[in-house]
């Protein structure tokens, strides 16, 4: 059991490091950072930027991906994301994972949901359930467009003898 005190924080990091990385049993705060980032695992270099090369767990993305971004986060900074050069760069990073990643980056947003409007309350987080939402049935549509092409671009030789036809015929009735 952790009981946690009070504490008297400088720096939000903090809170990762002394109440998240004991609470979830990771080694210390780098280790929940690289296991819990899809870019916590990219080597940086002497210059404080990623890698060149596709490297980490992002590269490895088999399934389509969409990180949606504010910039105006105030907890995480945009260049956690996205950077102007190297492997971060919008460009490179979307061609990470076979292409499946999607970056939606924000002019606003905040750190959580993109409220709407004056009465944030009234719609709540609409917008990002919209985008999700949306994400998923684009998913979704290309899929069954490319399981139409892929059915269409069957070769033309390919069908049933005649015995193969009766007995599929017999297993429909």
């Amino acid at each position: 059991m952790i009981c946690l005190t009070p504490l008297c924080l400088n720096y939000l990091q903090e809170i990762d490091e002394y109440a998240v990385v004991p609470y979830n049993g990771f080694r210390d705060l780098n280790d929940y950072y690289t296991s819990m980032s899809a870019l916590g695992d990219i080597p940086w270099n002497t210059e404080g930027l990623p890698e060149v090369q596709n490297t980490g767990k992002i590269n490895s993305i088999t399934i389509p991906f969409c990180v949606l971004h504010a910039f105006d986060d105030p907890l995480v900074t945009w260049r956690a994301t996205v950077n102007n050069e190297g492997f971060m760069n919008p460009e490179s990073l979307v061609k990470s994972g076979s292409g499946n990643l999607m970056l939606l980056l924000t002019k606003s947003g905040g750190h959580v949901g993109w409220p709407l409007g004056i009465f944030p309350f009234k719609d709540k987080w609409k917008w990002m359930n919209d985008a999700a939402m949306t994400f998923g049935q684009a998913v979704a549509t290309a899929k069954m467009i490319q399981h139409d092409e892929s059915m269409l671009s069957r070769p033309a030789d390919m069908h049933l003898d005649e015995g193969e036809w009766q007995e599929h015929e017999t297993e429909e009735r």
